[in-house]
């Protein structure tokens, strides 16, 4: 595309950002877009998708645009997408190009390729990559899931489930897991990777995370008298890790609830810990001084190196569901469970195994000193009443 597509791109992002709105030249940015031949939409992830040969800017609210894509409807329904990123020093430019039959019409088209713009940077032509009219259902239920998770956050309709915690030797369940579950109109029951995968691509994230946090606290709060001593494991991601405030949020949110800080949990993935080590064994430390334990959740999923466990201050090592699942397979995958396990005692961290689904799953884990576990073979995640069962029966 022509150089000057790039600088209305990056024009129409600077007069719409909300820290140039007190600056001398907006007005003249402003008036130079409104005069640019776009219709423009706003659309969920703060993308400015324009349309050539429309009513040009007038209508777009003012706000803080990260990225800005502007999409062409050329000859024969070819439609490419030129995505700029006006913090990056020459535009990280992103393009996604489409071909697609006469007869769909522009409101399919958008949902067919809008979704995909975050598959990959390029900055050259050679690196396009097509989409056709087959992605179209599965990039607008993305796209709807994005839309309605913000009004099932403002109607609450995120709801907090409880997966038990049973030791191992005794039987007993010792603590929970608090997963969100949202009961989706059209789509039925969703689980925390499919919600958290909308919140991500909405910029939702942090506010989804914090609501479960507030939630699961809040409502184990609550648990009856023969739940008081079991421990609460609540999720946290790597976006709440970077957030600089996010040790005093999050204890915040527990003590508002009324939860004793020494019942809960905090579970942090590998991924949310390996970009900055030496900062997340800070995070992690501040946590257990204010009285929380911490577990490292779904070891074993792409980031394990047992070396940097010694530097991080742990409390539980929990086996990712795969990692379980292979116990029961060669004895080459039974020999690295084991050795996971005994690396992981070695360093005096209890060891939860995820997943168990089966006798045999669970009595292997035994033999290699597995303290804890949790899956199907005990239960699914549940609500304060079958919990409540689970552990009297």
């Amino acid at each position: 595309r022509p150089r000057t597509e790039a600088t209305r791109i990056h024009m129409a992002a600077a007069a719409t950002r909300p820290d140039l709105a007190t600056h001398p030249g907006r007005p003249a940015l402003v008036d130079r877009t409104r005069r640019q031949p776009a219709q423009c939409r706003l659309f969920h992830r703060n993308r400015l998708v324009s349309l050539r040969g429309g009513a040009g800017l007038d209508g777009v609210p003012r706000c803080g645009l990260a990225r800005v894509s502007l999409l062409w409807i050329e000859p024969e329904n070819h439609l490419s997408i030129h995505n700029a990123d006006d913090r990056a020093p020459h535009g990280a430019v992103r393009f996604r190009p489409a071909v697609l039959p006469r007869d769909v019409g522009p409101q399919r088209q958008l949902a067919a390729v809008c979704n995909g713009l975050t598959d990959g940077v390029c900055r050259n032509i050679d690196a396009l990559r097509g989409v056709g009219v087959e992605e179209e259902d599965e990039a607008a239920r993305a796209t709807r899931l994005e839309m309605d998770l913000r009004n099932a956050l403002e109607r609450d309709e995120i709801e907090v489930l409880f997966q038990p915690q049973v030791g191992v030797t005794s039987g007993a369940v010792i603590g929970a897991e608090a997963l969100a579950r949202w009961r989706h109109p059209a789509y039925g029951e969703l689980g925390a990777a499919t919600l958290f995968a909308a919140a991500d691509r909405s910029d939702h994230l942090v506010e989804l995370s914090e609501h479960i946090q507030r939630k699961a606290a809040a409502e184990a709060a609550r648990w009856p008298a023969a739940l008081d001593a079991l421990r609460l494991a609540i999720n946290v991601t790597a976006a709440d890790i970077a957030r600089p405030d996010f040790v005093a949020r999050f204890a915040a949110i527990v003590d508002d609830s009324g939860l004793a800080r020494g019942r809960v949990t905090v579970e942090v993935t590998e991924s949310g810990l390996i970009a900055d080590l030496g900062g997340a064994a800070d995070i992690l430390a501040e946590l257990r001084a204010g009285g929380f334990r911490v577990a490292i959740d779904d070891f074993g999923t792409g980031y394990s190196s047992l070396a940097y466990l010694k530097s991080l201050p742990l409390d539980y090592l929990k086996i990712d569901k795969r990692l379980s699942g292979d116990i029961e397979g060669s004895p080459r995958d039974r020999i690295v469970v084991r050795g996971v396990i005994e690396m992981a005692r070695s360093l005096g961290l209890t060891v939860i195994a995820e997943g168990v689904e089966s006798e045999a799953q669970l009595a292997l884990l035994a033999e290699e000193g597995c303290a804890i576990y949790q899956g199907y073979l005990c239960s699914p995640p549940v609500g304060a009443e079958e919990l409540t069962g689970l552990v009297e029966r």
